[in-house]
């Protein structure tokens, strides 16, 4: 009994060893693919066309490898004929495909092609996937002439919606008595057109995908991860968000009414467009369906229909037309279909090229010039006005509690959008709930500003230098009106060759001018050296000449900087009086009025005059007096800026450039160091700029 039942438990493990290390074509192991539910009506047709059962099989029927290795490419090509012509011996020059159109039949053929044991294998001798087969390929290329000759069945495809018909679209959404058709839709809407994705994209998008932008403060950035073609992480790149200078389509100015609006209702919201706190394919699915129905019926009305071109009223809209208009709209903006693929995120032309693997996906500047070529007017950035000073922690408190509140970490996408929320709240015909723009407007109201308008729209030139995005403002091109025409002619002409070209020879002067004053001011410093190290070899030689006394028997004595130790010269009561090193009262001192940035980074670094650099300074000597305390407070505004940028990688001439570029170039040390400290008060911080 036992050697039996020993017997048999080592069948079970040897029947188990089996089952784990079978091979994939295995009849015993092998189970048809279960996870494209929206392939499984296509194979199930097939198979009731080739075996004819009796009962019918259903969606949930699971056929067997040796069922699916039964199909031959004769049965898909007759089954498809079948479909298309309504027999499956036809004519191609006398019969018309009036049963299906060549894209059915490529989803046909794609869809039974996934359940495949052999899917990868060609048809070769009796063997592989029935469905790459000549015979099958031949039926599709005759429907597709016969479509070609008006011979088919008519189009379903959708066409790209025209920008009258999205302005249109905006417009009675915003009418609507509701807050989802007011606010969300709206929103969601411009979302799906400045990253030119589909539907479904957009309602997977949590509410913190969207970020400050590290490089350029006055944008955002965010992130498709659900994109259709996204397979792998390094696919989904950064994608920059501009703003436009048309109030309607700007993105950034609709994110933050929308945004501020949600938060107050969801403060807890997790995702971007639903109130969802798990986002499941199922929710998924229900926002896709409630949105997508509302735009089917607004585009159902005759006041929509009113702005339809006489050429497009035969064709079809849908949602996917939402898509296909950015795409053409950048197209017609000049962009070309590699970049707008990638703007996209479609797998582009390079297809499964080995080569893709080692090019990086993060195509800053092609992403930022379609993502520029989307903004109606030009692109944007939100600024104060001249003379305007309202703190940060002003525009946090009154603007944007809600989002401030969600977002306590990212500084640049707060005061984004709080510029772009005060500039709505301020002007009488952007749609903001009024709750939001009668408390904005009252806290604005207090603080007894001659300016209506606090905030500006700056047009901005988004170009390359070398490989790298630059985004910068646009030149004003005067017009009739002379120096009056002001920013609104240069955006006009934003999409005029003529005036980019204009553009990117102005910026390449104004980076050839910034090269030079970085050159000039790297030999100022390298002069400032020279001198400074002059300075130190003509006191050693001055203190060994008097430490000789004239005479060879006076010996040398050793200089030691910064130590406060200096030589005397020699005694003249006799000649065998000592002559040591004596230390100075205080070398811990600072000069009394350096004359530039370059000197004063010298005395930080490395001290002037032989005295200790301020950066070795102790408490005690930072300390020791009032003088001394307002002084080294003062100058470390300007120690800590330029040691801050260095941190990041830039260089040291590089700091202080920038710094002159925010204050000023022929500005005093002393100047510079109020506008630090006065920044420094109306930011929260240091000023944007300086980071």
């Amino acid at each position: 009994m036992e050697e039996a039942a020993t017997n048999n438990n080592n069948q079970d493990s040897d029947a188990a060893r089996r089952r784990r290390f079978a091979a994939p074509e295995d009849e015993a192991t092998w189970i048809m693919l279960q996870d494209r539910q929206e392939y499984r009506p296509y194979i199930t047709a097939l198979m009731n066309f080739f075996h004819d059962p009796d009962p019918r099989y259903t969606k949930e029927t699971v056929f067997t490898r040796a069922q699916l290795l039964g199909l031959n490419p004769t049965v898909v090509k007759r089954w498809m004929a079948n479909k298309a012509y309504g027999k499956e011996e036809y004519d191609k020059t006398s019969d018309a495909p009036k049963g299906a159109r060549a894209t059915s039949l490529e989803m046909m053929k794609k869809a039974v092609s996934y359940f495949m044991p052999n899917k990868a294998v060609p048809w070769v001798n009796g063997a592989g996937n029935p469905t790459r087969h000549s015979s099958v390929h031949q039926v599709i290329a005759d429907v597709k002439k016969a479509e070609a000759r008006h011979q088919g069945r008519s189009s379903k495809k959708v066409r790209p919606l025209r920008e009258a018909e999205f302005r249109k679209t905006l417009e009675m959404m915003k009418r609507k008595q509701d807050w989802k058709s007011q606010y969300q839709y709206v929103m969601m809407t411009l979302w799906q057109y400045h990253l030119i994705a589909r539907t479904d994209d957009i309602c997977h998008f949590e509410v913190t995908h969207p970020g400050g932008h590290p490089k350029f403060p006055f944008t955002l950035k965010t992130k498709v991860f659900w994109s259709k073609n996204i397979n792998e992480e390094r696919q989904c790149p950064d994608q920059i968000l501009l703003g436009s200078m048309d109030d309607d389509t700007c993105i950034l100015l609709n994110l933050s009414i929308y945004l501020e609006s949600y938060l107050e209702q969801s403060p807890n919201a997790v995702f971007l467009f639903t109130e969802d706190l798990e986002l499941d394919e199922a929710a998924a699915e229900r926002l896709k369906a409630r949105y997508s129905t509302a735009l089917r019926k607004l585009w159902k009305l005759a006041e929509w229909k009113s702005v339809i071109d006489e050429l497009d009223l035969a064709l079809n809209v849908g949602t996917h037309s939402n898509r296909k208009y950015p795409a053409t709209h950048a197209s017609n903006k000049g962009c070309s279909k590699p970049e707008i693929e990638i703007r996209g995120r479609w797998q582009g032309e390079g297809g499964g090229r080995v080569v893709n693997v080692y090019i990086d996906r993060k195509h800053e500047y092609i992403d930022g010039k379609v993502a520029a070529a989307l903004c109606h007017g030009g692109p944007v950035k939100y600024e104060l006005k001249e003379g305007v000073e309202l703190s940060t922690e002003w525009l946090y408190q009154n603007v944007i509690p809600k989002i401030r509140a969600k977002f306590r970490r990212d500084n640049r996408l707060c005061r984004v959008l709080a510029l772009t929320l005060l500039y709505a709240c301020m002007q009488d015909d952007i749609l903001v709930p009024t709750e939001i723009k009668n408390r904005v407007r009252t806290a604005y109201g207090e603080l007894n500003l001659d300016i209506q308008q606090p905030v500006q729209k700056i047009p901005l030139f988004v170009h390359r230098v070398e490989d790298q995005l630059a985004i910068d403002e646009a030149i004003v091109i005067d017009g009739e009106g002379g120096a009056g025409a002001g920013r609104g002619a240069g955006a006009a002409a934003a999409g005029n060759s003529n005036y980019d070209l204009f553009q990117s020879i102005h910026i390449r002067l104004q980076h050839l001018e910034q090269l030079v004053n970085n050159n000039a001011a790297r030999s100022d410093t390298q002069l400032s050296d020279l001198r400074a190290y002059i300075r130190h070899c003509n006191r050693i030689l001055n203190n060994n000449i008097r430490a000789f006394g004239g005479t060879i028997e006076g010996g040398y004595r050793i200089q030691q900087a910064n130590t406060g130790r200096r030589l005397l010269p020699l005694a003249t009561d006799g000649a065998n009086a000592d002559v040591g090193p004596v230390v100075v009262a205080n070398m811990a001192t600072l000069s009394g009025n350096p004359r530039s940035l370059n000197e004063l980074w010298q005395e930080y670094q490395h001290g002037i005059d032989g005295h200790k650099p301020a950066r070795n300074f102790t408490a005690r000597e930072r300390n020791s007096s009032r003088q001394m305390k307002q002084k080294f407070y003062r100058r470390k505004q300007v120690w800590d800026t330029i040691s801050r940028l260095v941190a990041n990688g830039h260089t040291v001439q590089f700091a202080i450039e920038r710094i002159k570029q925010v204050y000023g170039q022929s500005v005093s040390v002393s100047k510079i160091i109020n506008g630090i400290i006065r920044d420094k008060r109306q930011y929260g911080g240091p000023h944007p700029n300086l980071v």
